[in-house]
């Protein structure tokens, strides 16, 4: 019997946090030729294409979430909230009655990552289970992670995570709209909600300090800002005013899958400390440089073409 993977549960994050984890996961199922699944992938399911193997899974959550979130459109937040603690009842019930075939990687106040094959290290008991005689793993927590096995199987993932065509339409014309006008497309994300005081508001940034961030960048690089837009995508408002002499826009998306997507289908993210800015620069191969407060270490960047591990991005745990 093919021995199978199952993710139960990431850490109550958004998408991009439980794209680092499924992508990890991902690697590692191909790395092994393991089925997969995600049971808990239900939030984000309508954007790609990728199989619900489990008839139960789907008919549990994956379609009711679906469901309640077309319903309610205005009470997104309400619907995630509750449907969660609905979710982690099943949770609980895998945790209790399968003891045995669970692994555990919680986050908390101390990070620390548990690494799958191929990347070194991985993690002893994520590895007694391939000796072992059982047919199924369940992954609780969200700090497993796989850098070798992400860049092993790149061409795979991004395939795998492809969205689904009406999304990758829409990015495609937004971008190609930019692209007929400008030699250079930067995408900017940028945090704001809580990281105006999580860290004690160390990775919050506002206009103005984005704007000298972004001003210096055509500094350092020899570019005219004529030929450049930089392109914001972030989950509060952006006063453009701030950026009157750079050509600036909004990226006119409001839903995060589109703007992530095409973040990674830009030139170059510069963006807030996030795994969301992370992993659109994994995803588009392309090089993401993070705010600092004390300024950004420009020759850190210096010929850095595609995407890698920053020591500047905190928030992924690589």
């Amino acid at each position: 019997m093919k021995k199978k993977i199952v993710i139960l549960w990431h850490n109550g994050g958004r998408l991009a946090n439980q794209l680092w984890l499924y992508v990890s996961v991902c690697a590692y199922a191909l790395e092994q030729k393991y089925g997969l699944e995600n049971h808990s992938f239900f939030e984000y399911s309508d954007y790609f294409g990728i199989p619900q193997d489990s008839w139960v899974i789907k008919l549990l959550f994956f379609r009711p979430f679906s469901a309640l979130r077309r319903l309610f459109p205005k009470k997104q937040g309400q619907v995630r909230k509750y449907f969660f603690k609905y979710y982690k009842v099943y949770v609980k019930c895998v945790e209790f009655f399968h003891k045995k075939d669970i692994v555990f990687a919680p986050d908390g106040e101390i990070s620390v990552p548990h690494y799958l094959k191929p990347s070194p290290n991985p993690d002893p008991a994520v590895s007694a289970f391939e000796k072992s005689d059982s047919p199924k793993l369940y992954l609780d927590g969200w700090l497993f992670r796989n850098p070798a096995g992400i860049e092993k199987y790149r061409k795979d993932i991004i395939t795998f995570f492809q969205p689904k065509g009406i999304f990758l339409s829409k990015i495609q014309e937004r971008l190609g709209s930019l692209r007929g006008k400008y030699k250079h497309v930067v995408g900017v994300h940028v945090r704001q909600g809580d990281y105006k005081y999580l860290w004690g508001g160390r990775r919050y940034f506002n206009e103005r300090e984005i704007s000298e961030i972004l001003h210096r960048y055509l500094d350092v690089h020899d570019i005219k800002k004529d030929d450049v837009v930089f392109v914001f995508a972030s989950d509060g408002k952006i006063n453009l005013v701030e950026f009157s002499d750079l050509n600036a826009e909004l990226s006119g998306f409001t839903d995060p899958v589109e703007d992530l997507f095409f973040l990674a289908s830009t030139d170059v993210i510069i963006g807030s400390d996030s795994t969301f800015g992370a992993f659109a620069s994994y995803y588009g191969d392309i090089p993401f440089i993070v705010f600092q407060k004390d300024g950004v270490d420009w020759g850190y960047y210096k010929n850095k073409t595609g995407f890698f591990p920053s020591k500047y991005s905190q928030t992924v745990c690589y």
